[in-house]
């Protein structure tokens, strides 16, 4: 595992590595174009994961063993809970310092089976297509995604506007 002091990426690539993930939301976006999102700050520290549900437990663990707090709506992790006990939550937040994950278990909107088999892995970690990233921002906020493509030179894939 690494130490507290390793990098974002390195952190990433070492939860990869122990439980089937795969990066979504601007953290994904900003590996993918890290020259257009060099100036994107806030995706250094705000990552957000895609899980199978399977997958939640093992995450949980992990993340713990590496000096994350996990919670799940606000309310801390409690050792006896099962995916039964979080489900309809849709995701939980493990914290360490000034790096965030969320990792959602529960998306309909998107085909995770998909997301992982097409995922694209840079320094260790698994990026979901970027189809699926932008799609996920556009169903967000479709104005707040225009406005963040436009402003770092970026190009939404047709395929991401459609319904």
């Amino acid at each position: 595992m690494p130490s507290r002091s390793a990098t974002t990426t390195e952190t990433l690539a070492a939860i990869a590595a122990e439980v089937p993930c795969v990066l979504i939301g601007t953290a994904a976006l900003r590996r993918l174009h890290p020259i257009a999102l060099a100036s994107y700050t806030r995706a250094r520290t705000d990552c957000d994961y895609l899980l199978r549900p399977a997958a939640l437990l093992p995450f949980v663990g992990v993340v713990q063993s590496m000096g994350f707090s996990v919670s799940a709506w606000g309310e801390p992790w409690q050792p006896r809970w099962r995916l039964e006990d979080v489900t309809g939550r849709f995701y939980v937040r493990a914290v360490r310092g000034p790096l965030t994950l969320d990792a959602t278990f529960e998306c309909p909107l998107i085909d995770v089976d998909a997301a992982h088999a097409q995922a694209r892995w840079i320094d260790g970690v698994p990026i979901a297509p970027e189809p699926m990233l932008w799609r996920l921002k556009w169903i967000k906020d479709a104005a707040a995604c225009e406005a963040f493509a436009a402003a770092h030179g970026l190009t939404i894939p047709e395929e991401a506007r459609l319904g």
